[in-house]
């Protein structure tokens, strides 16, 4: 797939979350550096994130922690993915969601475009 074929995203992107429960509409980051979708622990439990398919060790500057990892779908700029995100307390970052390289991978990010300043 060429450069000028893929879908442009920005650094911060609206995102639907579709869990077994409810579908919710949040500002989500895009991390080209990350994997794996991110998503806070207390969002997954609202949205039925789900079924829990196994937990995974990840690094981060705090050391290494376990997290669970869950089964969801998230729709970027009109497209849906299934993905196993990782589940984790975000509450502290500037983004519930941080969408992952597992999303991104047929994306280009546009550092310039940031969903939360528009209108």
């Amino acid at each position: 797939m060429e450069q000028k074929d893929l879908q442009v995203v920005g650094y911060t992107e609206e995102v639907r979350l579709i869990g077994e429960n409810d579908t919710t509409t949040i500002i989500a980051k895009t991390d080209t550096g990350a994997r794996r979708t991110a998503v806070d622990i207390d969002l997954a439990g609202e949205i039925g994130a789900g079924p829990i398919v196994g937990t995974k060790k990840f690094k981060s500057p705090a050391g290494s922690e376990q997290h669970p990892l869950a089964q969801l779908r998230i729709e970027v700029a009109g497209e849906e993915h299934t993905i196993t995100a990782k589940i984790a307390d975000r509450s502290e970052m500037s983004h519930l969601v941080r969408i992952g390289r597992d999303v991104l991978s047929n994306k280009l990010v546009n550092v310039d475009i940031h969903a939360d300043e528009k209108n």
